[in-house]
């Protein structure tokens, strides 16, 4: 029943979405340009999240651990755009509040997030058909450090420093 209920939700959204971003003759405007995310989110290519974690890249590698980290680098992510659904008896099929839980999804998660299938946000926030504010919409560099965790072979790093 509760899968019901969701992919209604989710057929409601799409087409709130479709109907939201057509233009006057009826097509749905292209995404993926360049523009402003809502309020209090970075600017790119892709937009960004409200209160998502700013200057995060793949690039940023804790130091002394030789990769990108769950605690220390995934984790801020996860808790800002994934960990409302992703957390026990919530609507994600699986937890991701530790790296217990989300490790064996690694790859599967870098593979959604990179299809921009999840965070399952049918309106995107690029600027190209509006933006929506507080829009769980994952910057370029927040989706490669999906995939430079699983490239640098899942590591864990300290829970004290997430």
């Amino acid at each position: 029943m509760m899968i019901r209920s969701y992919l209604f939700t989710l057929t409601c959204l799409s087409t709130l979405a479709l109907v939201a971003c057509s233009g006057d003759d009826g097509s749905s405007t292209s995404a993926g340009s360049a523009g402003t995310a809502g309020s209090g989110g970075t600017t790119g290519t892709t937009g960004g999240t409200a209160g998502s974690t700013a200057g995060t890249t793949a690039g940023s590698a804790t130091a002394g651990t030789g990769g990108v980290t769950f605690y220390e680098d995934l984790a801020p992510v996860i808790m800002d755009n994934c960990a409302v659904c992703h957390q026990p008896g919530s609507i994600g099929p699986f937890s991701m509040l530790s790296y217990e839980d989300a490790k064996p999804f690694g790859p599967a998660m870098a593979a959604n997030v990179a299809a921009r299938i999840m965070p399952p946000v049918l309106a995107d926030a690029s600027g190209a058909c509006n933006t929506f504010q507080d829009a769980r919409w994952l910057t370029d560099d927040e989706i490669a450090l999906f995939q430079a965790w699983v490239d640098d072979g899942l590591l864990e790093g300290d829970p004290n420093n997430a």
